[in-house]
């Protein structure tokens, strides 16, 4: 965030809202933050005479624009509070139950009992937390009357918020075939991690079955068991023309122990997501994660990693574009008019 220490200058109001902030000199150099519509750029210059040259020589976004340094009180306040503004600290992520040979969403809607490995699963996701008065995110579930379920999966990692959207805490309405309550939250949720109980070759979901225009990303982790591998030979999430999608997978090879659990994970996405760390091991044949607090933290990584660059698709992007536009052309506006 910006200190006193820092000069401002705003584009001309007829021009694309640009804001640069340039920092007092410290050894030699000038940190520098270009804020624009489509992003925040970062980087330092030698701090020497002619150093907004240098400046705009690093940034092609301020090719042709027109600066205008402006000094007012409490205007660093205000860009650090847009910086704010754009950060994203709390996530929202869905989280469904297959039973072996289930392959469809709607399939997967409607499970009420689980299983023990799926409940033992949910451990590495966060803690079980009661919703009545929950006081932290609660990413639109009920927290009054029990409408969304007594119970979800929160956690914390770093000074990130994420509540998960788990389809079996939530109500299961008899009358109701499409299950519009959970679908309500999980089909807005951008991505979605399925636990799939067995991953053999009756197992493989059809990923044309869910309808949403935000679910973008979808995570399938299923335990180690010997017998749905009888061979080396792997199979991919199965696509269709309407919705195409792109999947990176983890390898196969069969490595049992009776003292831990073991899950393999695949991670399907549509074509626009670009690719987002930590990578999925790249080793062939390819590697087993075991359940604890290493790969609890690589998932959770791995989860908020994908939703970021999801975001950063054209389906969600020029929303984005819209909200940047709108904050920095305000405070150009009042910065010019004060």
């Amino acid at each position: 965030m910006l200190g006193n220490d820092h000069s401002l200058f705003f584009s001309d109001p007829t021009q694309d809202p640009i804001v640069v902030a340039i920092a007092a000199p410290a050894e030699g150099y000038r940190k520098v933050l270009v804020m624009t519509k489509k992003e925040d750029r970062r980087f330092i210059v030698p701090d020497i005479q002619g150093y907004l040259r240098a400046i705009k020589a690093a940034c092609p976004a301020l090719d042709g624009i027109k600066l205008n340094q402006i000094t007012i009180p409490g205007m660093s306040e205000k860009i650090s509070e847009i910086e704010r503004k754009l950060i994203v600290r709390r996530h929202k992520l869905g989280v469904l139950y297959a039973k072996a040979g289930q392959k469809e969403e709607k399939a997967f809607l409607h499970n009420i009992d689980t299983s023990p490995e799926f409940e033992h699963f949910l451990e590495l996701l966060g803690d079980k937390i009661e919703l009545k008065d929950w006081k932290h995110y609660r990413a639109g579930l009920d927290i009054k009357s029990g409408v969304h379920g007594t119970h979800s999966i929160y956690t914390t990692l770093h000074d990130l918020e994420i509540m998960f959207h788990v389809c079996t805490l939530m109500p299961y309405r008899d009358d109701d075939p499409q299950q519009i309550e959970r679908k309500k939250h999980i089909g807005n949720d951008v991505v979605v991690l399925i636990f799939k109980e067995r991953s053999g070759p009756d197992d493989v979901i059809d990923l044309s079955t869910f309808v949403s225009q935000f679910n973008h990303v979808f995570f399938c982790v299923s335990p180690v068991i010997p017998s749905d591998f009888p061979t080396t030979t792997s199979k991919t999430a199965t696509t269709s023309s309407k919705t195409p999608i792109t999947t990176s997978k983890t390898p196969t090879t069969i490595t049992t122990s009776s003292s831990t659990c073991q899950y393999r994970v695949s991670i399907a996405h549509k074509p626009a997501v670009s690719a987002y760390p930590p990578q999925l091991s790249p080793t062939s044949p390819p590697a087993i994660y075991e359940h604890g607090p290493e790969f609890s933290h690589f998932l959770l990584t791995k989860l908020i990693n994908s939703e970021r660059a999801a975001m950063e698709s054209p389906h969600f992007f020029g929303n984005l574009v819209k909200t940047r536009r709108m904050l920095l052309s305000d405070v150009i506006a009042e910065a010019n008019n004060s």
